[in-house]
């Protein structure tokens, strides 16, 4: 049996106290597709890549930029939109070559 905390911003707040039964986080972990865009820019003549430096734990060093995909929106989309929330630059999707998927 898990025992559970609770902490308040409001000390007077009532809290509900039910939870998700295990058949619907069970539904529900199935029905969510999690799919990410990663990017790794590269110059061709040069024959080198560039990686992003994270600061923060857990991912510290050197990282591909990318991330989570939102619903309806294509690979090339979701990475022109971490490429700009991740490093502030803004590309143009049509300057993206497509690799893969795994």
């Amino acid at each position: 049996m898990l025992t559970y905390k609770t902490y308040k911003d409001i000390p007077d707040a009532e809290l509900s106290t039910s939870f998700m039964s295990d058949e619907g986080i069970s539904e529900f972990l199935d029905a969510r597709v999690v799919v990410c865009s990663d990017i790794v820019l590269c110059n061709k003549q040069r024959k080198t890549i560039y990686l992003a430096t994270r600061k923060h734990k857990p991912a510290e060093g050197p990282w591909v930029i990318g991330g989570q995909t939102k619903r309806g929106e294509s690979a090339q989309d979701t990475a022109v939109r971490r490429m700009k929330a991740e490093t502030s630059l803004e590309i143009k999707a049509d300057r993206l070559e497509y690799l893969g998927a795994v």
